[in-house]
C-alpha cells in the first residue's frame, strides 16, 4: 500500500507535512530572501526551545508560589488525616456481634460453672476459646466423650488470635442440651457449630460432659 493511502486509512494525516514553496528559477534572488528562507528552521527550532524553557521555568516559579501560598493548608489536612485513626473492635463488641442471632434459654460467653447443666457446657467453651487451655478443658469432659489432649490442643492453636464465641443452650432433658456455638474470627468470619450434648455428674468435681454430638438445623 503507498505511504500516503496508509497514512489516510490509520489516520496519520498529519504525519504528512506539506512540502515548503519552491522559488521561482527565473525570479532574481535577493539576498535578503535567501538568507531569510535558509534561517526560517533554525529559528523556529530556537523559538521552539526558548519557548519549551520558558514554559518550564514558568511551571517551576508557578509550583514554587503555590506551594510557599499553600503551605499552611497542606499542614492542616495532614494534621487533620493523621488524627483519623482506625480503632480494632473491643473484645465485648466482638462478643456481641458473637452473640447476636442467637436464640436459646441461656446466651453466653461467660466462664460458667460446673453446677449446672448450661454452666459446664459454657465454662468448657470458655476454656476453649477464652483461656485457650487444652487442659482446662480437659477437666470438664470424661474419657467416654472421645477427646483427646493432642488434637484438642491442636485445635486451639490454629484458633487466630482474638477469636471470640458465644453459646445458645436450650435443656431439651435433665442431663441433654441442645447447643448452638458461634465462632468469630478477627476477619469477621463466622462459623456456626449446632450441636447435642450431654452431661454427668461426677462428685466431687460436680457436672462434666461425657458426650458432644453434631445435630440437624
Amino acid at each position: 500500500m503507498p505511504t500516503d493511502d496508509l497514512s489516510r486509512s490509520h489516520g496519520l494525516d498529519w504525519l504528512n507535512k506539506p512540502r515548503p514553496p519552491q522559488p521561482d528559477p527565473a525570479e532574481p534572488r535577493r539576498l535578503g530572501e535567501r538568507v531569510h528562507r535558509r534561517a526560517t528552521p533554525a529559528r523556529w527550532s530556537r523559538i521552539v526551545a526558548l519557548s519549551a524553557a520558558a514554559g518550564i521555568l514558568t511551571g517551576a516559579v508557578a509550583a514554587v508560589a503555590v506551594d510557599m501560598s499553600g503551605n499552611d493548608r497542606t499542614t492542616t489536612v495532614a494534621s487533620a488525616t493523621t488524627t483519623t485513626l482506625l480503632t480494632p473492635a473491643s473484645p465485648v463488641a466482638a462478643t456481641e456481634r458473637a452473640c447476636a442471632g442467637l436464640t436459646a434459654q441461656t446466651v453466653t460467653a461467660g466462664a460458667g460453672d460446673t453446677t449446672t447443666l448450661a454452666g459446664v457446657i459454657a465454662a468448657f467453651e470458655y476454656a476453649y476459646y477464652v483461656t485457650r487451655s487444652a487442659e482446662d478443658a480437659l477437666r470438664l469432659v470424661t474419657p467416654q466423650a472421645g477427646i483427646t489432649l493432642e488434637p484438642l490442643a491442636a485445635a486451639i492453636t490454629a484458633l487466630p488470635a482474638d477469636t471470640t464465641h458465644c453459646v445458645g443452650i436450650t435443656p431439651i432433658a435433665e442431663n441433654t442440651a441442645e447447643v448452638h456455638l458461634v465462632e468469630l474470627h478477627p476477619d469477621g468470619r463466622r462459623f456456626d457449630y449446632l450441636q447435642v450434648i450431654n452431661i454427668a455428674a461426677a462428685p466431687p468435681a460436680g457436672l462434666v460432659i461425657t458426650n458432644i454430638q453434631k445435630r440437624g438445623s
